[in-house]
């Protein structure tokens, strides 16, 4: 990370994290937002301090993310940061005066280190959150970028996505995924919140 003047601070090697894994690029953070480019290709993504609701710190597959929480129950996750980035982000970032007029710090979240795959869905603002019986989150889904809503059986739960039209050729897409659940009448109440909220 690189501090610059007038409390900007530029991080090189972040990759846009979510359902398209792109290629990495250059994050800067400034009193005024958020800007990440693309290295490759014509990619940027700019956030206003006036549209965040609130930022977190997680684990991510290729070291630590950040999760920008926006009006519209939109979000964006950005990868690639060390754990010493914390401090100077978390510094930064309760410096900032955010969409809802207060001072906030960068929040860690609690996350399921386990290789288990069940839990309990639901969902919260904009998003389809799963978590453990320890309430962690195992990885949540943001809805707007939910494409189609399907039922496979009484049990299951089918999403399809908006095909990112931006992504490179070689980005990885996730494009559909399927969802067990074990109570029929959990099941419905699920399918029907998704489908409340999702962009289809």
């Amino acid at each position: 990370a690189k501090g610059g003047s007038g409390g900007v601070l530029q991080f090189s090697g972040i990759a846009l994290a979510g359902l398209t894994h792109g290629g990495e690029g250059t994050l800067k953070m400034a009193p005024a937002g958020i800007a990440w480019k693309a290295r490759e290709g014509a990619r940027v993504i700019s956030i206003s301090c006036n549209e965040i609701l609130k930022l977190f710190w997680l684990r991510g597959g290729r070291g630590y993310q950040l999760k920008c929480v926006c009006k519209g129950n939109t979000s964006h996750r950005f990868e690639g940061f060390r754990e010493s980035d914390f401090d100077k982000l978390d510094g930064l970032i309760q410096q900032l005066e955010l969409a809802s007029g207060t001072k906030q710090k960068l929040e860690k979240v609690a996350q399921a280190a386990r290789g288990w795959s069940w839990g309990t869905g639901n969902v919260e603002g904009g998003s389809l959150v799963f978590r453990n019986d320890k309430k962690e989150e195992v990885f949540d889904i943001l809805l707007s970028s939910v494409a189609q809503v399907n039922v496979g059986t009484k049990h299951e739960l089918a999403l399809e996505f908006h095909t990112d039209d931006t992504a490179l050729a070689t980005d990885e897409t996730l494009t559909e995924m399927r969802l067990a659940i074990a109570d029929e009448e959990e099941a419905e109440q699920l399918i029907n919140a998704v489908r409340a909220k999702a962009d289809t």
